[in-house]
């Protein structure tokens, strides 16, 4: 009887949600001529410091609450056309006996490419600048270090996000304003300077994202920081984390490492055909699941400046003369330093 009464009271919950929305949106219709108009529901994840159930049920009322608006406005001939915006992985925690028609019908998953950003990007610059500007506009054609394009290294950076590629290119404008405020044209050093200060908001993005899950993420960065490297070995981990883990740090190392790839701060290495290996990160690759039993992890390229680490090559990775250093090239040819004197 107790879970009937439960659903009872979501009925009721659910219809008043539903009437709510359709008498208000038919307000709106009215006052802008019957013309018909769109609702968008965004930002719903803001606050959420846990999806417990009460919130689960929320956001199921709010999705058939919409459905059943649209169902309704379209009856009365004033069509309202709501549009929910959900991060995929609170998606796939919902559980109702209509999602899987809802998913196949009625939605879209919205999944951004290195292309598909760019586009963004020449869209800002048309807008701003006028005419038809565009990346290529802007940049100074000169490749980067291991022969990659400056667009290919800020996206290595981001989360595949519009607001990280922005944000990315914002801190290298100020860069290139003040070594040269007259021309606009991106050189490798306004885009190398911008990695630092870039590094930073990407932290300070991920403190508002991991935060309400886990308060005390930063101990486990701090890990990875006094690992030194990028890439680490789950032995490394463990034992640097728990010389940080505070006491009210109730998080174990290995789930440390399930929610940092989560959150995308480190992916993992896997095998593909042909001998060769590459890395999983949850941004690129949302339906890959975490891997347990994974010994080898990298931190995401964006948090390097901030996390001060440096790069290391495994076995088996090529390297190219034009990718080194002057000193890593000393190094490995044994040559002395040259004299500064």
């Amino acid at each position: 009887m107790e879970g009937r009464g439960r659903d009872v009271s979501f009925g009721l919950e659910l219809s008043g949600l539903s009437t709510a929305l359709v008498d208000n949106a038919l307000a709106c219709i009215q006052r802008c001529g019957n013309k018909p108009i769109s609702l968008h529901f965004d930002e719903l994840d803001q606050g959420i410091t846990a999806l417990d159930q009460q919130r689960r049920t929320m956001l199921i009322g709010l999705v058939l609450a919409a459905r059943e608006l649209k169902r309704e406005s379209a009856e009365k001939g004033t069509p309202v056309r709501p549009v929910v915006y959900l991060r995929s992985d609170l998606w796939d925690e919902l559980q109702f006996s209509d999602k899987n028609k809802i998913t196949q019908s009625a939605s879209l998953l919205l999944e951004w490419t290195s292309a598909n950003l760019k586009d963004v990007i020449n869209l800002r610059l048309r807008t701003k600048l006028g005419g038809d500007r565009n990346w290529d506009a802007i940049d100074d054609a000169n490749l980067m270090r291991g022969s990659r394009q400056k667009w290919s290294h800020i996206v290595n950076r981001t989360f595949l996000r519009p607001r990280d590629a922005i944000s990315f290119l914002n801190q290298a404008l100020e860069i290139a304003k003040l070594r040269d405020p007259g021309v606009l044209k991106f050189t490798n050093a306004d885009i190398q300077g911008a990695r630092e200060p870039y590094s930073t908001y990407l932290k300070s993005e991920l403190d508002d994202e991991i935060g309400p899950h886990w308060r005390d993420w930063t101990e486990a960065l701090q890990a990875c920081s006094a690992i030194g490297t990028e890439q680490f070995q789950r032995e490394e981990f463990v034992e640097e984390y728990g010389r940080r883990q505070s006491k009210h740090n109730q998080v174990a190392a290995d789930d440390a490492l399930e929610l940092l790839y989560r959150f995308s701060v480190i992916g993992y290495r896997v095998g593909v055909g042909g001998g060769g290996s590459s890395w999983v990160f949850k941004y690129a690759e949302p339906k890959s699941g975490y891997d347990s039993v994974a010994k080898r992890f990298k931190v995401h390229p964006g948090l390097k400046e901030f996390a001060k680490l440096r790069e290391m090559r495994t076995a088996g990775d090529t390297i190219s003369w034009d990718e080194l250093s002057e000193e890593q090239v000393r190094d490995l040819l044994y040559l002395p330093p040259t004299d500064q004197s």
